[in-house]
Protein backbone atom coordinates (compact mmCIF):
# COMPACT_ATOMS: atom_id res chain seq x y z
CA UNK A 1 0.00 0.00 0.00
CA UNK A 2 2.78 2.39 0.83
CA UNK A 3 4.38 1.80 -2.55
CA UNK A 4 1.01 2.34 -4.23
CA UNK A 5 0.42 5.56 -2.33
CA UNK A 6 3.91 6.76 -3.16
CA UNK A 7 3.35 6.03 -6.86
CA UNK A 8 0.02 7.92 -6.81
CA UNK A 9 1.63 10.91 -5.10
CA UNK A 10 4.43 10.93 -7.70
CA UNK A 11 1.89 10.94 -10.55
CA UNK A 12 0.00 13.85 -8.94
CA UNK A 13 3.18 15.85 -8.40
CA UNK A 14 4.31 15.20 -11.99
CA UNK A 15 0.96 16.35 -13.31
CA UNK A 16 1.08 19.52 -11.21
CA UNK A 17 4.62 20.23 -12.32
CA UNK A 18 3.62 19.74 -15.93
CA UNK A 19 0.61 22.01 -15.51
CA UNK A 20 2.67 24.71 -13.86
CA UNK A 21 5.31 24.41 -16.53
CA UNK A 22 2.72 24.71 -19.29
CA UNK A 23 1.13 27.69 -17.61
CA UNK A 24 4.55 29.35 -17.40
CA UNK A 25 5.11 28.66 -21.13
CA UNK A 26 1.85 30.29 -22.11
CA UNK A 27 2.61 33.23 -19.89
CA UNK A 28 6.10 33.50 -21.37
CA UNK A 29 4.68 33.48 -24.89
CA UNK A 30 2.15 36.16 -24.02
CA UNK A 31 4.86 38.29 -22.39
CA UNK A 32 7.08 37.91 -25.46
CA UNK A 33 4.29 38.94 -27.82
CA UNK A 34 3.41 41.89 -25.59
CA UNK A 35 7.05 43.05 -25.51
CA UNK A 36 7.32 42.65 -29.26
CA UNK A 37 4.16 44.72 -29.72
CA UNK A 38 5.59 47.48 -27.51
CA UNK A 39 8.92 47.51 -29.37
CA UNK A 40 7.14 47.50 -32.71
CA UNK A 41 4.85 50.36 -31.68
CA UNK A 42 7.82 52.43 -30.49
CA UNK A 43 9.59 52.01 -33.83
CA UNK A 44 6.43 52.69 -35.80
CA UNK A 45 5.78 55.89 -33.82
CA UNK A 46 9.33 57.08 -34.44
CA UNK A 47 9.15 56.36 -38.18
CA UNK A 48 5.77 58.11 -38.40
CA UNK A 49 7.60 61.42 -37.91
CA UNK A 50 9.15 61.11 -41.39
CA UNK A 51 6.57 58.87 -43.11
CA UNK A 52 4.88 60.51 -46.08
CA UNK A 53 5.92 62.64 -49.05
CA UNK A 54 8.73 65.18 -49.06
CA UNK A 55 9.14 67.61 -51.95
CA UNK A 56 12.11 69.82 -52.67
CA UNK A 57 15.07 70.73 -54.83
CA UNK A 58 18.38 69.01 -55.46
CA UNK A 59 21.28 71.43 -55.85
CA UNK A 60 24.73 70.41 -56.99
CA UNK A 61 28.12 72.08 -57.31
CA UNK A 62 29.18 69.52 -59.92
CA UNK A 63 29.81 71.02 -63.37
CA UNK A 64 27.09 70.26 -65.90
CA UNK A 65 24.58 69.07 -63.29
CA UNK A 66 21.54 71.35 -63.24
CA UNK A 67 19.32 71.76 -60.19
CA UNK A 68 16.10 69.75 -60.30
CA UNK A 69 12.96 69.13 -58.26
CA UNK A 70 12.33 65.73 -56.70
CA UNK A 71 10.20 63.79 -54.24
CA UNK A 72 11.29 61.50 -51.43
CA UNK A 73 8.51 59.10 -50.43
CA UNK A 74 8.83 57.20 -47.15
CA UNK A 75 6.64 54.48 -45.69
CA UNK A 76 6.65 51.79 -42.99
CA UNK A 77 6.99 48.18 -44.12
CA UNK A 78 6.74 45.18 -41.76
CA UNK A 79 9.21 42.32 -42.15
CA UNK A 80 9.46 38.97 -40.36
CA UNK A 81 12.07 39.05 -37.60
CA UNK A 82 12.18 35.54 -36.17
CA UNK A 83 9.62 33.84 -33.93
CA UNK A 84 8.30 34.11 -30.39
CA UNK A 85 8.76 31.19 -27.92
CA UNK A 86 5.24 30.00 -28.71
CA UNK A 87 6.01 29.85 -32.43
CA UNK A 88 4.15 33.01 -33.46
CA UNK A 89 5.85 35.24 -36.03
CA UNK A 90 7.71 38.37 -34.92
CA UNK A 91 7.05 41.37 -37.16
CA UNK A 92 9.35 44.36 -37.14
CA UNK A 93 8.56 47.74 -38.76
CA UNK A 94 11.21 49.02 -41.18
CA UNK A 95 11.53 52.32 -42.99
CA UNK A 96 11.43 52.17 -46.77
CA UNK A 97 11.20 54.73 -49.54
CA UNK A 98 11.77 55.88 -53.08
CA UNK A 99 13.61 58.93 -54.42
CA UNK A 100 12.21 60.24 -57.71
CA UNK A 101 13.04 63.31 -59.79
CA UNK A 102 9.78 64.87 -60.96
CA UNK A 103 10.56 65.66 -64.59
CA UNK A 104 12.86 62.86 -65.73
CA UNK A 105 13.51 59.19 -65.09
CA UNK A 106 16.80 57.62 -64.04
CA UNK A 107 18.11 54.17 -63.17
CA UNK A 108 17.34 55.06 -59.54
CA UNK A 109 13.56 55.36 -60.07
CA UNK A 110 12.68 51.74 -59.38
CA UNK A 111 15.09 51.30 -56.46
CA UNK A 112 13.71 50.51 -53.02
CA UNK A 113 15.43 52.45 -50.26
CA UNK A 114 15.82 50.94 -46.79
CA UNK A 115 17.21 52.63 -43.74
CA UNK A 116 16.65 54.17 -40.35
CA UNK A 117 15.55 57.32 -38.57
CA UNK A 118 16.45 58.03 -34.96
CA UNK A 119 15.28 60.37 -32.21
CA UNK A 120 18.17 62.74 -32.93
CA UNK A 121 16.66 63.45 -36.35
CA UNK A 122 19.25 61.53 -38.38
CA UNK A 123 17.87 59.87 -41.52
CA UNK A 124 19.92 57.27 -43.41
CA UNK A 125 18.57 55.49 -46.49
CA UNK A 126 20.30 53.35 -49.12
CA UNK A 127 19.17 51.27 -52.07
CA UNK A 128 18.69 47.56 -51.69
CA UNK A 129 21.29 45.67 -53.73
CA UNK A 130 19.77 44.37 -56.96
CA UNK A 131 20.16 40.87 -58.36
CA UNK A 132 23.30 40.50 -60.46
CA UNK A 133 24.89 43.69 -59.10
CA UNK A 134 28.25 43.29 -57.40
CA UNK A 135 28.39 46.86 -56.08
CA UNK A 136 27.21 47.53 -52.52
CA UNK A 137 23.81 49.19 -52.25
CA UNK A 138 25.41 52.38 -50.94
CA UNK A 139 27.27 52.71 -54.25
CA UNK A 140 23.98 52.75 -56.18
CA UNK A 141 22.04 55.38 -54.25
CA UNK A 142 22.23 56.62 -50.68
CA UNK A 143 20.78 59.55 -48.73
CA UNK A 144 21.99 60.85 -45.38
CA UNK A 145 21.10 63.94 -43.38
CA UNK A 146 18.83 65.48 -40.78
CA UNK A 147 15.10 66.07 -40.41
CA UNK A 148 14.02 68.91 -38.11
CA UNK A 149 10.60 70.55 -37.71
CA UNK A 150 9.16 69.23 -40.97
CA UNK A 151 12.24 70.11 -43.03
CA UNK A 152 14.99 67.84 -44.30
CA UNK A 153 18.46 68.38 -45.66
CA UNK A 154 20.11 65.31 -47.18
CA UNK A 155 23.30 64.60 -49.07
CA UNK A 156 22.64 62.26 -51.98
CA UNK A 157 25.25 59.88 -53.37
CA UNK A 158 24.66 58.17 -56.71
CA UNK A 159 26.93 55.59 -58.34
CA UNK A 160 29.61 56.30 -55.75
CA UNK A 161 29.73 60.07 -56.40
CA UNK A 162 27.85 63.04 -55.03
CA UNK A 163 24.61 63.77 -56.89
CA UNK A 164 23.67 66.82 -54.85
CA UNK A 165 21.93 68.07 -51.72
CA UNK A 166 18.20 67.64 -51.28
CA UNK A 167 16.36 70.34 -49.33
CA UNK A 168 12.71 69.44 -48.84
CA UNK A 169 9.59 69.95 -46.78
CA UNK A 170 6.91 67.46 -45.81
CA UNK A 171 3.94 67.73 -48.16
CA UNK A 172 1.92 64.80 -46.82
CA UNK A 173 1.98 62.46 -43.82
CA UNK A 174 0.03 59.72 -45.61
CA UNK A 175 1.78 56.43 -46.27
CA UNK A 176 3.40 56.45 -49.69
CA UNK A 177 3.71 52.69 -50.22
CA UNK A 178 2.84 52.17 -53.91
CA UNK A 179 -0.57 50.53 -54.10
CA UNK A 180 0.27 48.65 -57.29
CA UNK A 181 3.87 47.87 -56.41
CA UNK A 182 7.16 49.59 -57.26
CA UNK A 183 7.29 48.11 -60.77
CA UNK A 184 3.81 49.38 -61.63
CA UNK A 185 4.69 52.83 -60.36
CA UNK A 186 7.93 52.86 -62.36
CA UNK A 187 6.06 51.84 -65.52
CA UNK A 188 3.55 54.68 -65.05
CA UNK A 189 6.35 57.23 -64.54
CA UNK A 190 8.36 55.94 -67.50
CA UNK A 191 5.40 56.06 -69.90
CA UNK A 192 4.34 59.49 -68.68
CA UNK A 193 7.79 61.07 -69.02
CA UNK A 194 9.44 59.09 -71.84
CA UNK A 195 6.25 58.22 -73.74
CA UNK A 196 5.98 61.63 -75.46
CA UNK A 197 9.42 61.05 -77.04
CA UNK A 198 8.18 58.08 -79.07
CA UNK A 199 7.81 58.69 -82.79
CA UNK A 200 9.61 59.06 -86.11
CA UNK A 201 12.47 61.55 -86.50
CA UNK A 202 13.75 62.38 -89.97
CA UNK A 203 16.61 64.49 -91.26
CA UNK A 204 19.57 64.63 -93.62
CA UNK A 205 22.84 62.92 -92.86
CA UNK A 206 25.78 65.22 -93.60
CA UNK A 207 28.35 62.61 -94.54
CA UNK A 208 32.09 63.25 -94.21
CA UNK A 209 32.58 61.96 -97.77
CA UNK A 210 30.06 64.46 -99.17
CA UNK A 211 27.49 61.81 -100.05
CA UNK A 212 24.57 63.15 -98.04
CA UNK A 213 21.35 61.14 -97.68
CA UNK A 214 18.06 61.06 -95.82
CA UNK A 215 17.69 59.17 -92.54
CA UNK A 216 14.72 58.16 -90.41
CA UNK A 217 14.99 57.17 -86.74
CA UNK A 218 12.02 55.68 -84.91
CA UNK A 219 12.06 55.78 -81.11
CA UNK A 220 9.86 53.04 -79.66
CA UNK A 221 9.00 51.84 -76.15
CA UNK A 222 8.98 48.06 -75.72
CA UNK A 223 8.69 45.69 -72.76
CA UNK A 224 11.95 43.96 -71.80
CA UNK A 225 13.10 41.85 -68.85
CA UNK A 226 15.44 43.68 -66.50
CA UNK A 227 18.14 42.25 -64.22
CA UNK A 228 15.46 41.46 -61.63
CA UNK A 229 13.72 39.21 -64.17
CA UNK A 230 10.59 41.36 -64.41
CA UNK A 231 9.19 43.08 -67.48
CA UNK A 232 9.83 46.80 -67.65
CA UNK A 233 9.48 49.47 -70.37
CA UNK A 234 12.65 50.46 -72.24
CA UNK A 235 13.33 52.85 -75.11
CA UNK A 236 14.81 51.39 -78.33
CA UNK A 237 15.40 52.76 -81.83
CA UNK A 238 15.22 51.77 -85.49
CA UNK A 239 17.65 53.56 -87.85
CA UNK A 240 16.96 53.55 -91.60
CA UNK A 241 18.66 55.11 -94.62
CA UNK A 242 16.02 56.53 -96.95
CA UNK A 243 18.19 56.16 -100.08
CA UNK A 244 17.99 52.35 -99.95
CA UNK A 245 15.13 49.85 -100.43
CA UNK A 246 13.10 49.12 -97.29
CA UNK A 247 14.60 46.26 -95.29
CA UNK A 248 18.18 46.70 -96.50
CA UNK A 249 20.09 49.49 -94.74
CA UNK A 250 18.28 49.29 -91.39
CA UNK A 251 19.60 48.87 -87.85
CA UNK A 252 18.03 48.02 -84.50
CA UNK A 253 19.59 50.12 -81.77
CA UNK A 254 19.58 50.08 -77.99
CA UNK A 255 19.06 53.51 -76.43
CA UNK A 256 20.72 55.03 -73.38
CA UNK A 257 18.96 58.32 -72.65
CA UNK A 258 19.91 60.63 -69.79
CA UNK A 259 16.62 62.48 -69.54
CA UNK A 260 18.12 64.84 -66.95
CA UNK A 261 20.34 66.53 -69.53
CA UNK A 262 19.05 65.08 -72.83
CA UNK A 263 22.27 63.23 -73.70
CA UNK A 264 21.55 60.14 -75.79
CA UNK A 265 23.58 57.20 -77.10
CA UNK A 266 22.25 54.59 -79.54
CA UNK A 267 24.16 51.40 -80.32
CA UNK A 268 23.54 48.61 -82.79
CA UNK A 269 22.44 45.35 -81.19
CA UNK A 270 21.32 43.57 -84.35
CA UNK A 271 21.27 44.16 -88.10
CA UNK A 272 18.64 42.88 -90.49
CA UNK A 273 20.58 41.90 -93.61
CA UNK A 274 24.01 43.43 -93.10
CA UNK A 275 24.63 47.14 -92.86
CA UNK A 276 26.51 47.78 -96.07
CA UNK A 277 28.38 50.59 -94.29
CA UNK A 278 32.09 50.71 -94.96
CA UNK A 279 34.12 49.66 -91.94
CA UNK A 280 31.76 47.04 -90.54
CA UNK A 281 28.29 46.47 -89.20
CA UNK A 282 28.66 48.28 -85.88
CA UNK A 283 26.72 51.54 -85.89
CA UNK A 284 26.54 54.03 -83.03
CA UNK A 285 25.00 57.46 -82.64
CA UNK A 286 25.63 59.93 -79.82
CA UNK A 287 24.48 63.44 -79.09
CA UNK A 288 21.42 65.11 -77.63
CA UNK A 289 17.63 64.96 -77.70
CA UNK A 290 16.17 68.35 -76.87
CA UNK A 291 13.14 70.56 -77.38
CA UNK A 292 13.38 73.65 -79.58
CA UNK A 293 10.38 75.85 -80.38
CA UNK A 294 8.08 73.07 -79.24
CA UNK A 295 9.74 70.42 -81.46
CA UNK A 296 11.77 67.39 -80.36
CA UNK A 297 15.11 67.39 -82.19
CA UNK A 298 17.89 64.80 -82.32
CA UNK A 299 21.42 66.14 -82.92
CA UNK A 300 23.77 63.22 -83.43
CA UNK A 301 27.24 62.20 -84.47
CA UNK A 302 27.10 58.94 -86.43
CA UNK A 303 29.97 56.45 -86.24
CA UNK A 304 30.81 52.98 -87.44
CA UNK A 305 33.38 50.65 -85.96
CA UNK A 306 36.41 52.66 -87.08
CA UNK A 307 35.44 56.23 -87.97
CA UNK A 308 32.92 59.07 -87.94
CA UNK A 309 30.44 58.79 -90.81
CA UNK A 310 28.87 62.22 -90.39
CA UNK A 311 26.42 64.34 -88.41
CA UNK A 312 22.65 64.27 -88.33
CA UNK A 313 19.87 66.59 -87.18
CA UNK A 314 16.48 64.89 -87.16
CA UNK A 315 13.13 66.41 -86.20
CA UNK A 316 10.18 64.47 -84.84
CA UNK A 317 7.28 64.49 -87.29
CA UNK A 318 5.11 61.53 -86.25
CA UNK A 319 4.08 60.45 -82.74
CA UNK A 320 3.01 57.10 -81.33
CA UNK A 321 2.16 58.80 -78.03
CA UNK A 322 0.86 62.36 -77.75
CA UNK A 323 2.08 65.12 -75.49
CA UNK A 324 5.17 67.23 -75.03
CA UNK A 325 8.51 66.08 -73.72
CA UNK A 326 10.18 67.00 -70.44
CA UNK A 327 13.61 67.34 -72.05
CA UNK A 328 15.85 70.39 -71.61
CA UNK A 329 15.13 73.24 -73.99
CA UNK A 330 17.83 74.39 -76.36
Amino acid sequence: MKITNLFAATVVLSFLASFIGCSGGVGSGEDSRAQQARDSKALEDMFSVVQGSWGGTVTSSEPGVANFTADLKLYVYFVQDGSNPDGSVKLRPTLRGRFQPRDFVTETDALILVGDYDRAGLLKMSAQATVGTASPATQVLSLRGVVVDGKMNLEITRAGGQWGNFSGVQTSRASTAPSGGEQAEYRERFLRIIGPLEGRYSGRMKSVDGNDYGVEISLIIIEQRNEMGTLAPVLVAQYRRLDAPVGTLEWSLSVDLNSQNGQIVMRENSSSTGSGVAGGNILSLSGSLATMNGENILRLTVRNRSSILGSLEATKHDSRVGGGSQLPSR
